[in-house]
């Protein structure tokens, strides 16, 4: 007689493997940012900067948001999270777990030049975009901006919060 006990083990480590499997798939879908218009947005703001105007984030890409956060270089995910009042990511899952569950993924802003900025509707990530302070400067922005100002001015690449004409 052949002993099953064996196979019984293996087949209850495989079923406590796909729960564990399952479950944090099922955590990451829940803070999974899709960013379907990230690209248009990247070139519109890009575009706005490089022609120095002023204008008005909203009308920069069809997206519905209701507040911008700005997180200037060296901000850590953990603050980031704080201000914001959720956590998200934009990693594949594989890199979920291998750069955002590690000590990789603390410090997404860990150099001078990168500044970072994310769009919220409702308490739910809808943008987070990363930029090099050469291509556009944040860092002279609030941290937390509503829609309803979220006009700026652009000099030498540094964004400015414009005044808001009534």
């Amino acid at each position: 007689m052949f002993n099953t006990r064996p196979k019984k083990i293996v087949w209850a480590l495989l079923a406590v493997f796909l729960v564990i499997v399952s479950l944090s798939f099922y955590e990451y879908v829940t803070m999974k940012v899709f960013q379907p218009n990230a690209k248009q947005f990247d070139q519109a703001l890009l575009t706005a900067v490089d022609q120095g105007d002023t204008f008005n984030m909203s009308e920069l890409v069809a997206l519905e948001w209701d507040t911008l956060y700005v997180f200037p270089p060296y901000t850590s995910k953990q603050q980031m999270e704080e201000l914001v009042g959720t956590s998200w990511t934009t990693s594949s899952y594989l890199g979920y777990y291998v750069v955002d569950k590690s000590s990789l993924g603390q410090h997404p802003l860990d150099d001078e030049s990168f500044n970072n900025l994310v769009l919220v509707q409702k308490g739910n990530v809808v943008l987070d975009r990363t930029f090099t302070r050469r291509e556009v400067d944040l860092t002279h922005l609030p941290s937390r901006i509503s829609r309803e100002y979220a006009r700026f001015e652009v000099q030498d690449r540094v964004l400015k919060q414009a005044d808001i004409e009534s």
